[in-house]
């Protein structure tokens, strides 16, 4: 289904974010539009290279140099990211100029990103326009191997899309279903290459008194349910985004409720929780982790651009008893006053949307099947997701200090495996499963510091940048 708007229903950054869902019918994969966003994923990398450096891994992170010191916020958020480099990515840089001068910082991390002077964001301004040009060809190379349709490995660029549109539908469980992932647990261990990085943060954890967990996150030293050379914070968010957040949905009974929805997109509770389908959940799971409450945040949709959503539905006949609850809910959230769980859904669906956009480049849209076989792009801004994503945002809400303490265990559970590898306690090939995120453990190893700081920084696990000390 699609639901049609005029433009003044949204604001003109939530409608600029929701184009390809706002109109016309929703179409496959556009190449123009994958190229797009292919240059919008680099210049957003290439920025947090500048203001963001990721000391743990320079070489991969660091894209460049400014001549002039850069402030230093703690993170360049998805959407603060989204919102600088539209401007960012205009030829004149005069319109980019004019951004910032016009641009209100509302939260700590905008603050501080608006502080650069204008003679160093000219230098960040030339110096994209630059490196796109010369990556013109890698760039459209990779937009082509995404459309190819000859390799049959849906984990690699090339044919990316293809793959995992015959995934999709293919109907048949797998060692990754729900069921199977809670009997199995998330497996990991540490790969031989990955011995010298944890001896290194080990040395380096004893100095300046931050968890291994915390120094190696971005390092892919380990092998996760069969998947070698992975980054360590995929652990934590296949434990917790995936497995815990598909066991809420199940057990709140929202499967089952939203049936046709997850029918219509091939079931991936019963098929594969990791495919690209199942990162909606895990998407949402990830935005509540990833949320910080910085006063001054303005997300990109907005309180009343939600209301506006579902008012279009309402017009076009297309809500149902199904989403009373969803509505009921958003009617509770007040409009006016600061509220937590307003902030922190608001925050969460924009998130999405914005990382919608970036598994748009890299996996494909993904399509949804109606009665008569035919497939379209599930929407983000059709009621039944909408709906859907607001009833998964207020159970985990409602339960947030057990997703916090199941985040915490975790955590600890990998520190712990981590610092045993690090001082040969244990061999390195020796899987750590992480078979229930609640489940009693002896960390008996681990100092009661290194419980505070990860309990204190819990969303460290979902930034590439160290923790500000």
């Amino acid at each position: 289904m699609n639901t049609r708007f005029l433009s003044s229903d949204l604001s003109p950054e939530a409608e600029a974010l929701l184009q390809p869902y706002i109109g016309g019918p929703l179409v496959d994969n556009d190449m123009q539009d994958v190229a797009l966003l292919e240059r919008r994923s680099r210049a957003v990398k290439l920025l947090r290279s500048y203001f963001t450096p990721v000391t743990s891994n320079p070489d991969k992170y660091v894209l460049d140099t400014v001549d002039a010191g850069l402030p230093s916020p703690q993170h360049i958020g998805s959407q603060l990211a989204r919102r600088v480099t539209t401007p960012l990515l205009c030829d004149n840089f005069d319109t980019t100029k004019q951004f910032v001068d016009e641009y209100s910082p509302g939260s700590e991390d905008e603050r501080v990103f608006f502080e650069v002077s204008i003679g160093a964001l000219q230098q960040i301004h030339t110096a994209t326009h630059k490196y796109l040009a010369d990556h013109d060809i890698s760039i459209s190379r990779a937009v082509l191997e995404r459309f190819s349709t000859t390799s049959r490995n849906g984990h690699y660029n090339a044919s990316a899309f293809s793959n995992n549109d015959r995934y999709q539908f293919s109907g048949r469980e797998t060692s990754r279903s729900l069921d199977n992932m809670l009997r199995s647990g998330i497996e990991l261990f540490v790969e031989p290459a990955g011995l010298d990085v944890l001896d290194r943060a080990l040395t380096e954890s004893a100095s300046i008194g931050m968890p291994v967990t915390e120094l190696t996150k971005n390092d892919a030293i380990v092998s996760i349910n069969g998947f070698g050379h992975s980054k360590l914070s995929l652990g934590i968010h296949d434990a917790i985004d995936h497995v815990r957040t598909f066991t809420i949905a199940r057990d709140s009974g929202l499967f089952i409720k939203y049936e046709a929805l997850f029918d219509s997109i091939g079931n991936p509770q019963q098929t594969d929780i990791f495919k690209r389908e199942g990162e909606i959940l895990a998407s949402l799971s990830f935005g509540m982790r990833y949320w910080e409450d910085q006063p001054g945040f303005v997300p990109i949709l907005s309180y009343n651009d939600l209301v506006a959503l579902f008012n279009r539905a309402s017009e076009n006949g297309l809500l149902h008893e199904r989403h009373e609850a969803a509505i009921d809910l958003l009617g509770k959230l007040p409009e006016a006053e600061y509220d937590e769980q307003q902030q922190n859904l608001l925050f969460v669906i924009s998130n999405y949307l914005v990382t919608l956009m970036e598994q748009r480049r890299r996996y494909g849209v993904i399509k949804q099947k109606d009665n008569d076989g035919s497939l379209t792009e599930l929407s983000p801004i059709d009621p039944d997701f909408l709906s859907f994503m607001i009833e998964l945002h207020n159970e985990i809400f409602s339960q947030r200090d057990g997703h916090l303490s199941a985040l915490q265990a975790v955590h600890t559970k990998i520190e712990a495996y981590l610092s045993d590898v690090a001082k040969r306690r244990r061999k390195a090939d020796t899987t750590l499963v992480l078979r229930s995120a609640t489940e009693a453990e002896n960390w008996s190893n681990l100092d009661q510091a290194t419980h505070d700081w990860m309990r204190k920084n819990y969303r460290f696990s979902t930034i590439k940048e160290r923790v500000k000390q």
